[in-house]
């Protein structure tokens, strides 16, 4: 779970965490996947991950994958 303080958003804070897990699994040479919230969905996309949204997906949820 990620999550951000209001008084500190737009700081870069998720953005480095994102970029750091992304990088742990470049390193060990697997996929990644989160399920985002609709408003956190931006973020990840950022940095490369695709939302995998169908039907099924629950509201509000959007399940994404990157590599």
């Amino acid at each position: 779970m990620l999550g951000t303080h209001p008084d500190y958003r737009c700081r870069g804070a998720a953005s480095m965490l994102v970029r750091w897990g992304c990088e742990v699994a470049d390193r060990e040479g697997v996929g990644a996947y989160v399920d985002a919230s609709k408003d956190g969905a931006p973020l990840y996309a950022k940095h490369g991950f695709v939302d995998r949204s169908d039907a099924s997906a629950p509201s509000g949820v959007a399940p994404m994958a990157r590599g």
